[in-house]
């Protein structure tokens, strides 16, 4: 597939996910800040609450073992099989960098955004690739945890291999392209990730144009 840019990513995932007029709306979560241009298309679609979920992999010190995954608010999923032996610090101050970089990410959102509430909703996780790391899994397994009634995977393009584990455990998943090769998800998309404060006006933009919904 072509590269597009993120904003038409996310135009082209509504298409994918066959958004309508679900009653309530659903709750669209951006995992990453390369997801919440993508994110915010498909929030604008469905008329829903725009909000951060991001998760990222953190790793045994000096190695590439991923031991689990760090979210928003300091929540934590950890491959056990992977942490055999490690001590609870370590593996907290292994995860602690990744944290306080969503921290600082998330801070100037939250003084104005509470956390929404997922009891009993449907949430739309949106990513802007599914890797090899398990991030959407992870974000798949925590939108449970916080009592989501329905979860989707969204993604414009997926890794193959990552698929079957995320199909078992979202009620769907929607991607736009799936590829054989980690390496050509970097090529997927035209120019870089948004800087943090083009996130925050895509945030505030969402806010907007829901209230005036």
């Amino acid at each position: 597939m072509e590269a597009m840019d993120r904003t038409q990513a996310g135009k082209a995932l509504v298409n994918a996910l066959a958004i309508g007029s679900e009653a309530p709306p659903p709750v669209v979560l951006a995992l990453a800040p390369g997801a919440v241009p993508i994110a915010y298309e498909v929030a604008r679609a469905a008329h829903a609450e725009l909000d951060l979920l991001e998760v990222a992999p953190f790793y045994a010190p000096g190695t590439n073992l991923e031991l689990g995954e760090v979210a928003s608010g300091g929540m934590r999923v950890l491959h056990a099989e992977r942490g055999r032996g490690l001590l609870d610090a370590d593996i907290a101050a292994a995860a602690a960098p990744v944290a306080d970089a969503i921290a600082a990410r998330e801070h100037a959102w939250r003084r104005h955004h509470p956390r929404p509430d997922l009891a009993g909703v449907s949430v739309v996780l949106v990513a802007d690739t599914v890797g090899a790391d398990a991030r959407m899994d992870a974000a798949v397994l925590l939108a449970r945890v916080m009592g989501a009634s329905r979860v989707v995977a969204a993604a414009p393009v997926a890794l193959r291999k990552s698929l079957p584990q995320l199909r078992d455990d979202a009620d769907a998943v929607i991607y736009l392209d799936v590829v054989d090769d980690a390496r050509a998800l970097d090529l997927w998309y035209q120019g870089e990730p948004p800087e943090d404060s083009a996130l925050l006006g895509w945030l505030r933009r969402a806010e907007e144009w829901r209230a005036l919904a």
